[in-house]
């Protein structure tokens, strides 16, 4: 987990092992016990095929009231150092099945490899930050 503060932003990132990610009707239909409720944006898919795949979230709080930000649309954008190539990372708006909305945050499954060194680049209107490091 890695902390960034920009102007009018207090950013939280964090790499995980990938969640599932559900829409509301499939939040009423399937009533899951955990994973992660799509607010705005697509559900990410988990490759099963690979064990690389990674949740990738960005929490947004305001510096002046420590909220979650759910209006900002984000632009986040990986480079993958060792693997040489840099991609986008969908800004989905979701939050924790459990927690609700206070755990709201911008993000998606995508493909990282364990050892890959990375830059993840989160652009908010005029203001922007960079979160490296290496996936263990």
């Amino acid at each position: 987990m890695l902390t960034r503060t920009t102007g009018h932003y207090l950013m939280v990132m964090d790499i995980l092992a990938p969640e599932r990610m559900y829409t509301h009707d499939e939040m009423a239909s399937l009533r899951p016990a955990d994973g992660e409720v799509v607010v705005r944006g697509h559900p990410g898919v988990i490759d099963t095929a690979t064990t690389d795949t990674r949740h990738v979230e960005v929490h947004v709080y305001g510096i002046d009231d420590g909220k979650p930000v759910v209006d900002a649309h984000p632009v986040m954008t990986m480079t993958d150092h060792t693997g040489g190539h840099t991609y986008d990372v969908d800004a989905t708006l979701m939050h924790d099945i459990v927690i609700g909305e206070p755990d709201s945050h911008y993000g998606t499954n995508t493909r990282l490899p364990a050892g890959h060194a990375f830059t993840l680049h989160v652009q908010v209107g005029d203001e922007s930050t960079d979160f490296d490091g290496v996936l263990p």
